[in-house]
Parts: structure tokens; C-alpha cells; sequence
């Protein structure tokens, strides 16, 4: 039995209502995600995640972290301002030779920390 055009258009109208949920469904769940993904934290820690992927800028900080490290270090316990004029000059001997084989080696800074 053939149908009816009110009936053909009914079934047209739940097809595309039922189209129309999955689709708004989609559309909430992506604007979820875009609006999780600009939250300034979350720039933030994408933003930093992506430059420290770059391989240069993660041994450059690794060792920049390690000179301040030896800096403070050999500032505070070498020549610290009660020190006597001895312990200041080895203090600024050590510092010194530590920033040469920092600056020329590389790897072994990083070996120093593994």
C-alpha cells in the first residue's frame, strides 16, 4: 500500500529532527572542547608545551637552570660576605671553572643531572 504524502512528510520531518539532535550533540560536545582548550591556563600550558618540544630550548634551560644553580651556590656557600678573602678565591676559582666546562660541554651538564 502506497503512502500517503502527510505520511511520507511526517516520516521526512522525524528523520531530520533525529539528524538534528545528533548534530546539536556534536556541536555542544566541540564547543566544550574549544572553550576547555582557551582557558588562559590552558594556553598557557600548550603554549610552553610546544616550545619546549623543541629540543635546543629544553637542554638551553636545562643548563641555564643549572649555571643559576651553581651561581647561587658558589655566591652563597664560597663567598658568602662573612667568608675570609681565602674562601672567596676558591669560591670564584670554582665558579669559574664550573661555567667553562658548562659552557663548552653541554652534555656533560646534562650528565650531571641524569
Amino acid at each position: 500500500m502506497k503512502k500517503s504524502a502527510t505520511e511520507e512528510l511526517n516520516e521526512a520531518i522525524l528523520i531530520l529532527q533525529r539528524k538534528q539532535h545528533i548534530e546539536l550533540g556534536i556541536l555542544k560536545e566541540q564547543f566544550l572542547i574549544t572553550y576547555e582548550s582557551l582557558k588562559p591556563i590552558n594556553l598557557i600550558k600548550s603554549t610552553f608545551q610546544e616550545v619546549t618540544e623543541i629540543a635546543g630550548i629544553k637542554i638551553m634551560i636545562i643548563n641555564k637552570l643549572i649555571d643559576l644553580t651553581i651561581g647561587l651556590l658558589g655566591k652563597n656557600v664560597l663567598a658568602g660576605e662573612s667568608a675570609s678573602p681565602i674562601k672567596k678565591m676558591i669560591g670564584v676559582i670554582l665558579k669559574t671553572a664550573i661555567n667553562k666546562l658548562v659552557s663548552k660541554s653541554p652534555s656533560a651538564s646534562l650528565s650531571m643531572t641524569s
